[in-house]
């Protein structure tokens, strides 16, 4: 059951399946979600979005370069070849997504 104030605008509706006993006339919800069809380019956690969690991810491979283990060309988000501040300002205009 949902309540909500009935007389308000855009306000949610009450719900109360068990007021009408036949099937086809009980009120059903349909949610339909399209997932992107692309995840943000600094989604590092492939959860969809781009938050906190990523954030922490990059943080951990900022100032690498091909050269030291650990590598990981995904957060060279500028494709230069090292991890670095122009990296950051790409994950930031993501940031939110």
């Amino acid at each position: 059951m949902l309540l909500g104030d009935e007389s308000a605008t855009g306000s949610a509706k009450s719900l109360n399946s068990r007021e009408t006993t036949t099937p086809s006339q009980r009120p059903t919800l349909t949610i339909e979600y399209t997932l992107p069809s692309t995840p943000p380019a600094a989604d590092f956690d492939d959860d969809l979005s781009v938050g906190f969690a990523d954030f922490f991810l990059f943080v951990d491979h900022f100032g690498q370069t091909p050269a030291p283990t650990g590598w990981d060309p995904l957060f060279d988000l500028y494709a230069d070849g090292r991890i670095g501040m122009d990296d950051f300002f790409l994950f930031v205009d993501h940031l939110g997504e």
